[in-house]
């Protein structure tokens, strides 16, 4: 058992430095525009690094225009389905007119008056089974 306790603890311990000790690297670095360390020409490396700014930047402009694009066809979906729904409301308005004559109005109470007068049945208490044995 001891062993046992040793060795897990132990292993979370390593595992523990293996995440501490880990290079952390930031996104822009891991992807496309990842600037090799071996490169020693450091004119070569700032005209990278500007390119790497540069092409982050008009990234994020063509996100932010897709956003705001998206944000104009959502309230525009959200409109035509405001529409739709006041549209088929009143279709459904005019049917309930036509084959009911007048809507009928709704109870003015928490329950129809014949829902009070009425007595309420008591069910017998159910009976539990008995396990079977197999």
């Amino acid at each position: 058992m001891k062993k046992m306790f040793i060795t897990i603890c132990a292993g979370s311990l390593l595992i523990m430095l293996t995440f501490l000790m880990a290079e952390e690297t930031h996104e822009n670095e891991r992807g496309f525009f990842k600037i090799n360390d071996n490169i020693q020409n450091e004119e070569l490396r700032a005209e990278l690094e500007i390119l790497r700014e540069k092409f982050a930047m008009e990234g994020e402009e063509i996100r932010e225009s897709y956003n705001e694009k998206i944000a104009l066809l959502k309230e525009s979906r959200k409109r035509e389905i405001h529409d739709m729904k006041n549209k088929f409301a009143a279709q459904r308005k005019e049917l309930m007119k036509t084959y009911m004559g007048k809507m009928r109005a709704k109870p003015k109470g928490d329950a129809p008056k014949k829902m009070l007068n009425k007595p309420t049945k008591v069910k017998p208490p159910k009976e539990k089974m008995k396990k079977r044995k197999y």
